[in-house]
């Protein structure tokens, strides 16, 4: 089984030359003599090269491979410069321009990144471009940038930079090009940033009934409430409360003890954090306390989230129990590589000993994560230690389901397929693998919902369970990120393969790509984060019914857990009840004498 492949983008991918300029007239600023002194600037402490490579696009000019071989302590740590010419004054209306794709990416979106900046080239470094992100996939990608110079720099003192220290990657740089149209100009007369869509965002699109359908058939069933009283006799007219506790979907976040346990006078905002995660989801995870350096310096730290999460009623989710890498394992471990089993022992004693601790307070767990970047434990101990670790964790944890987890997105299906691959393979040697976690990191590129739900549906005939574990969509464009983690969220919502989707974190005040937060630092809403609740209503069930002269009401309802309660007159009864893909029936007996 292979899968296809869709990217569709709104950016302009013409034939015109690089050279000509966008709009006419102008200075150019970098003309082709500079380009040849274009060199890649490094703070001491990191690694990169710069190599000019031949281009299979004539009409890019100059085309440049840049290799950052791990990510770097800061973006600005590993960046491409290239001197400009010219006077830049304050005011003035410049344009940028170039072409990038990405080769190869250990970033979790798969896309290259990058921030653009134009400074003086001298401590303090001011900036009259202060910093533009964007990102590439694996076709070339136009850039453009218009922007009003913030301050002005003197003729021969700029640079222009492509920071890239942000990942570990290679990407390619071609058609660059910067002019000046001076103070006077009408900044709207040239192309702007890039503006970033996806297919299916219409509100009519064909896919949104489809997938309305799909949710009427898999997420809901039909819930029958039968009314009596003691004697057994049907209650005709009595009130029925249908009010949905707890969603069979899980909608989950990662969370991080800081805040979490933080005083409010330590930590601003922490007390809407606490007060807000049980309101919003049923199921968390943690950044990075179950992750195996974290737990062996502190797993009181990591009990204690479990434990509160518990007492909430909410589902907690283990991520991980291995990440396969050196870097992501306590400090001994790169000693033990010529001893394998030493090596073996000590990655399933680290398993017997966090699974024997969370006993079963951690329903599903991430055994393996990201291998395909991070095999360190493999290359020494051989593929045999995964189909080990994940018997032991069956042993040990055989009520959850275990899952792989990998850094893919629906737009990189050759990654998926190396997961799917990789996953069945092991499976084939006895490893006990349940699902498949598909973070879903996004940035520039936006899978198409209804690509989403056909890839999904290529996976869910080889039985794995699929969960989306860490998603978040870093844009700026906070209408397109509304839309998209809406019909994104769709799309799997309407799967039934798919059980759940975490996000890795909500709140500004504590998210590792700020522009992804749903609410902001002072706690107010975005778009995305009103898309989201709104989701959250439309698919849960609270419904106020009335029994008929039989004493029964009817409805169809969202899968999950109930409350179900019936009054008439002084006379009451309720109960719980879980409401499962068969459906169900609920009787409540309500007292003869005080009907």
């Amino acid at each position: 089984m292979r899968f296809g492949f869709l990217v569709l983008f709104s950016l302009a991918v013409g034939a015109a030359l690089a050279a000509e300029p966008p709009v006419p007239g102008g200075t150019d600023l970098l003309p082709e003599e500079l380009l040849s002194r274009a060199t890649l600037g490094k703070a001491a402490s990191e690694e990169g090269t710069l190599a000019d490579v031949p281009g299979d696009r004539a009409d890019l000019g100059k085309i440049w491979r840049i290799t950052v071989p791990r990510k770097a302590k800061s973006p600005w740590n590993v960046q491409f410069k290239v001197p400009i010419r010219g006077t830049i004054r304050q005011g003035d209306v410049l344009f940028v321009e170039f072409w990038a794709r990405r080769i190869s990416s250990e970033d979790e979106s798969g896309e290259a990144r990058g921030t653009l900046v134009m400074e003086i080239d001298r401590p303090p470094y001011d900036k009259t471009i202060v910093g533009f992100p964007w990102s590439a996939g694996g076709e070339w990608r136009r850039v453009t940038y218009p922007t009003k110079a913030a301050i002005p720099i003197a003729d021969g003192e700029g640079t222009l930079n492509l920071e890239l220290g942000d990942a570990a990657q290679v990407v390619e740089i071609g058609g660059l090009a910067v002019r000046n149209y001076g103070p006077g100009f009408d900044i709207r007369k040239l192309p702007p940033a890039p503006a970033i869509t996806y297919a299916g965002r219409e509100p009519d699109a064909a896919w949104r009934q489809a997938a309305a359908a799909r949710i009427e058939k898999f997420r809901k069933a039909g819930l029958s409430i039968h009314i009596i009283d003691a004697s057994g006799k049907p209650v005709p007219d009595a009130e029925v409360r249908v009010e949905e506790t707890k969603s069979a979907f899980r909608f989950g976040t990662a969370v991080n003890a800081g805040p979490l346990f933080a005083p409010e006078a330590q930590f601003p905002g922490t007390d809407r954090y606490r007060e807000m995660i049980p309101q919003l989801f049923n199921m968390i995870t943690m950044e990075g306390e179950l992750k195996w350096p974290s737990w062996e310096k502190d797993p009181a730290r990591a009990l204690r989230i479990v434990d509160w999460a518990r007492e909430r009623g909410l589902d907690v989710r283990g991520h991980n129990i291995v990440w396969p890498s050196w870097r992501f394992s306590p400090g001994d471990l790169p000693a033990l590589a010529h001893d394998p089993a030493a090596l073996r022992k000590r990655v399933l004693d680290h398993a017997r000993d966090i699974l024997s601790a969370t006993g079963g307070k951690v329903d599903d767990w991430d055994v393996v994560n990201e291998p395909e970047l991070n095999h360190d434990l493999m290359d020494a101990c051989g593929d045999g230690i995964v189909v080990d670790l994940y018997k032991l964790a069956k042993e040990l944890h055989p009520n959850g389901k275990l899952f792989l987890n990998e850094s893919v997105t629906f737009s990189r299906l050759d990654k998926i397929q190396r997961t799917v691959d990789r996953a069945v393979d092991w499976r084939k040697r006895g490893a006990p693998i349940d699902g498949l976690g598909l973070q879903c990191h996004y940035a520039w590129t936006l899978t198409p919902p209804e690509q989403v739900v056909a890839e999904l549906d290529k996976l869910a005939p080889l039985g794995f369970a699929l969960q989306v574990t860490e998603f978040d969509l870093d844009l700026t464009d906070e209408a397109l990120q509304a839309d998209y983690l809406r019909d994104f969220l769709t799309a799997l919502f309407s799967h039934p393969a798919v059980g759940a989707f975490q996000m890795w974190g909500f709140w500004e005040g504590r998210h590792w790509r700020p522009n992804a937060a749903l609410w902001r630092k002072d706690w107010s809403i975005k778009p995305a984060g009103q898309a989201y609740l709104d989701l959250l209503k439309e698919w849960s069930t609270h419904e106020k019914l009335a029994t008929g002269a039989d004493g029964q009401a009817a409805t169809r309802a969202f899968l999950g857990d109930y409350r179900i309660s019936a009054a008439k007159g002084k006379a009451a009864a309720e109960s719980a009840f879980t409401l499962g893909a068969e459906g169900g029936t609920v009787t409540l007996t309500l007292g003869a004498d005080e009907r």
